[in-house]
């Protein structure tokens, strides 16, 4: 039969073990709120950086037209597009490499790459 002192310490090993699981899993739901709470974050940075771009593009409208360029510099100002200096065309793709001779890629030109907020990459 066991003493009340060893049946004292079998509950305390038991509470102990039960407060450790709720520990543990305490520390797994706050990992996974705050996983949660960056992810929230990055998608609202994202939607304000959106709707910045898109403000910015109606505000040409109805009055005029937005061309390339004016896009090129808005898309890179609100993070849709990010300057590259490059010595050679990126790819088979490369869409500077239909405007640009083969000598102007000598002293490099400032090719325009989609960012992930763009390609939701």
């Amino acid at each position: 039969m066991k003493t009340t002192h060893e049946i004292a310490h079998q509950h305390l090993s038991d509470l102990a073990s039960i407060i450790d699981g709720q520990q543990q899993a305490m520390a797994k739901h706050y990992k996974t709120a705050m996983e949660s709470a960056v992810i929230a974050s990055a998608y609202a940075d994202e939607a304000a950086k959106l709707r910045a771009f898109a403000q910015e593009i109606m505000q040409a409208w109805p009055e005029s037209g937005i061309d390339g360029d004016d896009l090129q510099e808005i898309a890179t100002r609100h993070g849709l597009l990010t300057p590259k200096i490059m010595h050679a065309p990126c790819g088979d793709n490369c869409l500077c490499a239909e405007v640009l001779e083969p000598n102007e890629w000598e002293s490099g030109t400032t090719c325009y790459r989609k960012t992930p907020l763009l390609t939701g990459e």
